[in-house]
């Protein structure tokens, strides 16, 4: 494996989409770490990739506008997790808002309508949270129409489920899965798009879920097709060990790891960096171990991938899926590697009106 992956040439003919999650802002064990010394590799990523549009995961509002300042050709669509728009950036009630923002290419996209709904059973309650989530998650959605069309041609959704609950991340894709739906009836010709950070494998039930609410994976399509470059690479969550993380020694305990994660065991927010550490994250999962219930079920698909970061889609044609950004050199831009998948721009769904007897739900006016 070479050292860094090198962004694929951008194409006029082709849609590419990135789900990133760039790493909250916060202190790091290490000053590499550090937002401040990433944010340049994150931008440079998105710029030199050149996509119409990113799903970002785990963006605090300032994180977002110092990455719009060194983007200023991308448009943002988002809400503060926690339901804090109206205070100011400096309270410390926004430190943990994460947001779900979706980037999009203003010169050559239009937004046309765009939502944000909290991932709970009362969804238009800002900042609730339910299933036992420890924090509020949310889903962004954005309809888009292509330059010097009418009508809407993409609609995109991008979320981030909870990390401790497997009953919440669960039921959060069952609400992802009721707004796919919802917007399908209204835009039922457009191509959809899907992009987050799951916390979850492809093969455990989250996944299962998103591909019944009439989505396809990228990755899988893309397998499938001859025709579809699909660059392989094992994981998206490195933890800080980059490339490393795709090695067959690493591949191993992560396989356990996320496997009793999926089956409903809570796991540390990061990986640990000391021994100690090690051995507290090894006492807290023993601990936990007689309460695990359906661990066949939580099985991940195979060694070879192991991904919490998907692309999912309707309507389109995969050119090409690959994991990003992969380096040995220290030098990372986040703790997850962005994915990316390339479209042909002639599969994208064509125009068409949308249906007025939704216009209460604010679907088919630009806000």
């Amino acid at each position: 494996m070479p050292p860094k992956s090198e962004p694929i040439a951008v194409d006029t003919d082709t849609l590419d989409v990135v789900s990133f999650n760039i790493r909250y802002e916060g202190v790091e064990a290490h000053e590499h770490r550090l937002f401040s010394n990433r944010l340049k590799y994150i931008a440079k990523f998105v710029d030199t990739t050149g996509p119409w549009l990113v799903g970002l995961q785990e963006a605090l509002p300032g994180q977002v506008v110092r990455l719009q300042e060194r983007l200023p050709r991308f448009g943002i669509i988002g809400y503060q997790g926690d339901g804090h728009g109206a205070l100011a950036m400096s309270d410390t009630r926004r430190k943990h808002d994460f947001h779900t923002s979706i980037l999009f290419d203003r010169e050559k996209l239009d937004l046309v309508s765009h939502d944000h709904v909290w991932l709970s059973d009362t969804p238009r309650v800002e900042g609730s949270k339910s299933w036992g989530s420890k924090r509020p998650r949310t889903l962004t959605i954005a309809a888009f129409r292509l330059k010097d069309a009418a009508g809407v041609n993409l609609v995109m959704f991008n979320t981030h489920l909870d990390v401790h609950s497997a009953q919440a991340r669960a039921e959060q894709v069952r609400q992802i899965g009721h707004h796919v739906r919802a917007w399908r009836k209204t835009y039922p010709k457009a191509t959809f798009l899907a992009t987050g950070d799951f916390n979850s494998l492809n093969g455990q039930l989250p996944h299962q879920l998103m591909l019944e609410s009439s989505l396809v994976d990228a990755w899988d399509a893309c397998g499938a097709d001859s025709s579809c470059a699909l660059v392989h690479f094992p994981v998206t969550f490195h933890g800080w060990f980059g490339g490393y993380a795709g090695s067959y020694v690493a591949r191993v305990p992560e396989f356990i790891l996320f496997t009793l994660h999926g089956s409903g065991i809570e796991m540390p927010t990061s990986v640990p960096d000391s021994i100690a550490e090690c051995v507290e994250m090894i006492r807290v999962i023993l601990s936990q171990l007689p309460s695990i219930t359906g661990l066949w079920q939580a099985l991940p698909q195979s060694l070879t991938r192991m991904h919490i970061d998907w692309i999912f889609f309707d309507g389109a044609k995969p050119l090409s899926v690959f994991v990003g950004d992969v380096r040995r050199d220290g030098a990372h831009s986040s703790d997850h590697f962005p994915v990316v998948a390339r479209f042909a721009l002639s599969s994208v769904s064509s125009v068409f009106g949308c249906d007025t007897a939704l216009d209460s739900m604010s679907l088919c006016t630009v806000e």
